[in-house]
């Protein structure tokens, strides 16, 4: 024998399961897991590309009619031995502000903040499923369309992955070890088009951005969710600059039970989001703040569960 708890609710009449997970309302040191994440993430991937080609032949993939990606020669490994084989390359675009949140990631580093123009992830596997690198010294090249395309954005690297909660460290790219930008015209689809070209010998995330600089910027704002059943275990929180393509991704305090954002520009008007993933459904919470020397914000996430379609166009649309 066993019981379920459960309620109705008078306005829809809609039956409510309590669950073990929707009632947990303790905070973790380790915060969100990275299964919890990876599901978020494969629910929410847009602008994914996949093809296949031949390690021992060059290739070109023309994506979307504004990106091209290109593959040298013989120019890889497969736990450390030369391979020619067939290769599978999944190359993830991070275009907006909502693509980053579907990612769960930031485009910000420390006190650096950054404007991005594109993002992008390269993923080589054969066969097997196995990881492909390149060789040293080798690269590829991504073409991104764009008129115009303005000098100054730079070849951002993220040049470590945190294992313990996903975060990049964003930093400039030694260009001898890793790769360069530039702004060029190229033909694309037998016309001359100008475009961000991009030489990498890393598969690893790359951000066309270019620094935002603030003179005042406000740190330790503390983000609270006015229901206790959203936590840092099930709950993920982005500070979106109005004005800029930037994304900041708060750290959880689990003693004080708060999301923090550290170095928001003073006065700018910013959109405070959480989703949340519990029991196989979305929970968003969202909030518009003009940032001020205050040091505590809310946001009240709403308690019905969002649909996947309904909460992409709130993502497109940040």
């Amino acid at each position: 024998m066993f019981i379920l708890v459960s309620s109705c609710t008078k306005s829809t009449d809609k039956f409510n399961l309590y669950t073990a997970e929707m009632n947990d309302i303790t905070w973790s040191s380790s915060s969100i897991s990275a299964a919890k994440s990876h599901t978020i993430i494969t629910a929410l991937s847009k602008s994914v590309y996949s093809y296949n080609f031949n390690g021992s032949k060059s290739s070109v993939a023309t994506f979307n009619n504004d990106l091209q990606l290109l593959m040298p020669a013989n120019s890889y490994l497969v736990n450390g031995s030369n391979y020619i084989g067939n290769i599978t390359a999944r190359l993830i675009q991070i275009k907006n502000k909502g693509d980053f949140i579907r990612n769960l990631i930031s485009n910000c580093n420390g006190d650096t903040l950054y404007d991005t123009k594109s993002a992008f992830l390269l993923q080589l596997n054969d066969t097997s499923n196995t990881k492909v690198v390149l060789t040293n010294n080798s690269s590829y090249q991504l073409e991104l369309i764009d008129s115009p395309a303005i000098q100054d954005y730079q070849y951002i690297d993220a040049n470590v992955i945190s294992p313990s909660d996903g975060n990049l460290n964003w930093a400039v790219a030694d260009a001898v070890n890793t790769g360069t930008v530039q702004t060029t015209s190229i033909l694309f689809n037998n016309k001359m088009k100008t475009a961000y070209e991009v030489n990498s010998k890393k598969t690893r995330w790359i951000n066309i951005a270019r620094p935002v600089n603030f003179s005042n910027k406000v740190n330790n704002c503390n983000i609270v969710l006015t229901t206790n059943n959203f936590t840092n275990k099930n709950t993920i929180v982005f500070a979106v600059l109005n004005d800029y393509n930037t994304v900041i991704k708060l750290q959880p305090d689990a003693a004080r039970k708060t999301f923090t954002a550290n170095f928001l520009p003073l006065g700018s008007k910013v959109k405070l989001v959480s989703i949340s993933y519990i029991d196989n459904q979305f929970y968003l919470g969202n909030q518009d703040i003009l940032v001020s020397t205050s040091l505590l914000y809310t946001i009240a996430p709403s308690s019905t569960p969002i649909s996947l379609i309904s909460l992409n166009v709130f993502l497109d649309g940040l």
